[in-house]
């Protein structure tokens, strides 16, 4: 597999099960501060929806059309998952993380997410 472009890094499997994830602390760094920011809508928004697994159906298919065709990948989603899944970093970390690799493989945040 290709080196991902920043902030994605592949996975294993097994990174995927127990939550490694391999360039933690780089991405936590390297995140830019408009996705620190808890504004409670957009990408932020919909990493915390993910996380606590608050999408409806239509909510999660509004997303998939979302998704920018040129720069999804499932590699890319199996990162994004991983961040979901491990203990840490910390919700804020992990959030803001989440919400800024959402924003490299969509078009735009999905509609519920700007009310």
């Amino acid at each position: 597999m290709d080196t991902l472009p920043s902030p994605f890094k592949p996975v294993t499997d097994v990174d995927m099960v127990f939550g490694g994830i391999p360039n933690m602390d780089e991405a936590i760094r390297a995140c830019p501060t408009e996705f620190r920011r808890d504004t409670g809508k957009g990408y932020h928004r919909l990493a915390d929806d993910f996380f606590f697994n608050r999408l409806t159906q239509e909510q999660k298919e509004e997303v998939t059309a979302l998704m920018d065709d040129s720069k999804f990948t499932p590699e890319k989603m199996k990162y994004i998952w991983t961040w979901l899944k491990s203990y840490h970093p910390g919700h804020e970390d992990k959030v803001a993380v989440v919400a800024w690799c959402l924003s490299q493989i969509m078009t735009a945040p999905p509609s519920f997410t700007l009310r």
